[in-house]
């Protein structure tokens, strides 16, 4: 349950409290020399075998909690309602720009993550993006940043994303166990 805090927001950190930590882990393995991601990734940043899995997991679980509170989060009166997860995403975007660059400049396993890991990301990303173009703020372009590097990454999907734009073609992670078009 929320808290309720000044002019009308609500404090979802608590809700998310979990998930941050996660992310933070995971920031801090990737980023051990504390690195402001906002300005790329150091040479000795490594994506390691796995790691597009777990940012799968936290953004299809993140994605979940904030459709959950769609009708709060998807209100227009001020871009900060995304930052009462207490910057679960901000984070997490953050976190899957610096590794999509990492990752398209050959600091990762050779072998890539399966296509329905690579399809459920970018499916949460572009999901997440009614969210934060509510009122486009800096949310929106930790998103906006966090999408291009991830299709940087696996440029293979932008016809995919592309396709986003169509409804009728979007890809769900859940439908069929291993993820179809609607």
């Amino acid at each position: 349950m929320a808290n309720r805090i000044s002019s009308g927001h609500q404090d979802f950190s608590g809700e998310f409290k979990e998930l941050k930590q996660r992310v933070m882990a995971i920031e801090k393995r990737f980023n051990p020399e504390k690195f402001n991601l906002h300005f790329g990734v150091l040479k000795t940043s490594m994506v390691w075998p796995g790691l597009w899995e777990e940012i799968d997991e936290l953004s299809r679980e993140g994605l979940k909690k904030v459709k959950e509170h769609h009708d709060y989060f998807i209100e227009h009166d001020v871009p900060s309602r995304m930052y009462d997860d207490g910057m679960y995403w901000y984070v997490l975007f953050l976190l899957i720009h610096g590794v999509g660059i990492a990752h398209a400049n050959g600091k990762g396993p050779t072998e890539p993550p399966a296509i329905e890991t690579q399809r459920s990301i970018l499916s949460c990303l572009v999901d997440m993006s009614e969210y934060s173009v509510v009122i486009p703020a800096d949310i929106y372009s930790r998103n906006f940043e966090a999408l291009t590097a991830f299709l940087r990454a696996f440029p293979d999907l932008a016809p995919e994303a592309e396709a986003f734009r169509n409804p009728s073609q979007r890809w769900h992670p859940e439908a069929n166990g291993n993820g179809a078009r609607s």
